[in-house]
């Protein structure tokens, strides 16, 4: 019950139509104090419109878009309503190819948001069949208004299909008998299988016998035919091909394409040389015809290697084109020197120095990375003329000196790990990437001559911060203030304490001048 409060009803741009008008129907009838803002997109409104006046013309109707689409997924219900053979096509592969025939009565519907590239390729594929069906009638036709003889090529309808052969009606005198052998080059696929009664079928008459009203015929030619003149095409205008590798022969290997089979030789497979060729068997390959000798029987000859080759100079000119200084990779290290790492960012590799690997002590690069390894990296510096790339890794949001100023104060003890010697004193590490010095007068408590006759290589020690020198980014540590004097200082400093106190007494017992 709401009174006398005041109602307002906003409406989701995408909601159907008729569900919208109903409920502005019953709050208007129920309440007089309502408020509708109408904002039901006017474009939205057409489509589901014209869906449904579309769904209810055709025999199958699919509807192109995302799911995750409320707008398609009106579009869809509104759809499958009306006509109940209407498909939900997200991907191209979603298409229902096998349930659309030259008869079919097709409608097509998109989302608003439904992609460029969705919609573009499901009207080529819808534009081959109506390519096919096309040609069909026009072959049917001809068959019809002329008489067969050997050579032509014809169309017809499967009437009926065991093992041995196909039947085909030509819609003529003759009835079109195709043979297991002219039918595939499969010996051991069932005919049964891979075709039905009632599909359409093109091939070329090999014989014709008036008397029994009997034309032999072979899809295998037809399929030469349409395969040497798309594979002519492909070879004259330098096109891709699509094809799946069949077999590996001595050589190279065999694509079939085009209902026939294209050569490969070894050396252009893409394959490092004496490769196992066998591994390509089964795979989908994309090739340019780079020979096309005229004659049945006598096979083109394709590249893997061509497409290939001109992908990556495709890949590398945009990758050039879009590289800046400051750009950052997840790359591969690919080998190292003494002097740096090479690293893969793609279709080129880039070389980082030494200095810029890491913050930590290292003696070569060896010693803190391996191949295979990644490694976040970025452009320091690339000139495309000469191919060549510098690479760091190194970055002030990494440099652990920033951690440790903002951790570490003079005073602080610290527990640290000698890492180097020398004459003077010794180098611990603090945290990685930040050694302080130990002066060989604050190791001990008593003089030494060389600090490997107190310190090691690997020893862990305490330690007190005494100085950090912020601007060159150093810092000075000490044993000694940790430690108790030595008998020697305690002694030292007693007598010390002793010849000052001696001294004070001499001065007192002295005349002055004034006496």
């Amino acid at each position: 019950d709401f009174g006398h409060k005041r109602i307002v009803l906003v409406e989701q741009t995408t909601q159907l139509i008729t569900e919208c008008k109903l409920c502005k129907k019953y709050l208007t009838e129920t309440f007089t104090n309502i408020k509708v803002y109408d904002t039901i997109c006017k474009v939205t409104e057409d489509r589901q419109k014209e869906t449904a006046t579309l769904a209810a013309q055709v025999e199958l109707m699919l509807v192109l878009g995302s799911r995750d689409s409320s707008n398609t997924n009106k579009l869809y219900k509104i759809a499958k309503e009306i006509q109940p053979q209407t498909y939900f096509v997200e991907n191209i592969s979603e298409l229902p190819l096998a349930s659309i025939t030259p008869a079919t009565k097709l409608g097509i519907t998109v989302g608003a948001s439904t992609p460029d590239s969705l919609i573009e390729e499901a009207i080529s594929k819808m534009e081959k069949i109506e390519e096919r069906i096309e040609d069909f009638a026009t072959l049917l036709a001809e068959s019809e208004s002329k008489n067969i003889k050997t050579g032509d090529k014809v169309c017809g309808k499967i009437v009926a299909v065991d093992e041995r052969e196909i039947k085909v009606d030509l819609g003529s005198n003759y009835t079109g008998v195709i043979p297991a052998t002219e039918a595939t080059d499969d010996a051991s696929a069932k005919l049964t299988e891979l075709f039905n009664v009632g599909d359409e079928i093109v091939a070329i008459v090999t014989k014709t016998n008036d008397e029994l009203g009997i034309a032999n015929m072979s899809k295998k030619q037809a399929d030469f035919r349409a395969a040497e003149s798309k594979l002519s095409e492909a070879f004259d205008n330098a096109t891709v091909i699509e094809g799946k590798i069949v077999d590996a022969i001595k050589g190279g290997v065999v694509m079939s394409v085009f209902s026939t089979k294209v050569f490969i030789p070894a050396s252009q497979t893409g394959l490092p040389k004496g490769a196992e060729l066998s591994t390509l068997v089964g795979t989908v390959q994309e090739a340019k015809i780079t020979e096309l000798p005229a004659g049945r029987g006598r096979r083109a000859v394709a590249s893997i290697s061509a497409v290939k080759r001109e992908k990556r100079a495709a890949e590398l000119q945009d990758f050039w084109a879009g590289l800046e200084v400051g750009q950052v990779f997840e790359g591969t290290v690919k080998s190292m020197t003494d002097y740096g790492v090479f690293v893969n960012i793609g279709p080129v590799d880039g070389m980082v120095h030494k200095t810029e690997l890491s913050w930590k002590r290292f003696r070569v690069p060896a010693d803190i990375v391996s191949v295979g390894d990644t490694l976040t990296v970025f452009i320091k510096e690339f000139n495309p003329e000469t191919k060549r790339i510098s690479l760091g890794c190194k970055t002030e949001e990494t440099n652990p000196w920033n951690t440790f100023v903002n951790e570490y104060n003079v005073g602080d003890v610290v527990s640290v790990k000698i890492v180097g010697l020398k004459t003077y004193g010794a180098f611990a590490a603090i945290i990685d990437g930040v050694d302080g010095l130990i002066h060989i007068s604050q190791i001990a408590n008593k003089k030494i001559g060389n600090p490997a006759e107190v310190l090691h290589v690997g020893d862990v020690v305490d330690t007190k911060i005494v100085a950090i020198d912020t601007e060159n980014r150093k810092v000075s540590l000490s044993i000694s203030e940790l430690l108790e004097p030595s008998v020697e200082d305690e002694e030292e400093v007693v007598a010390e304490e002793t010849a000052a106190v001696e001294e004070t007494v001499s001065e007192d017992a002295a005349p002055s001048d004034a006496e």
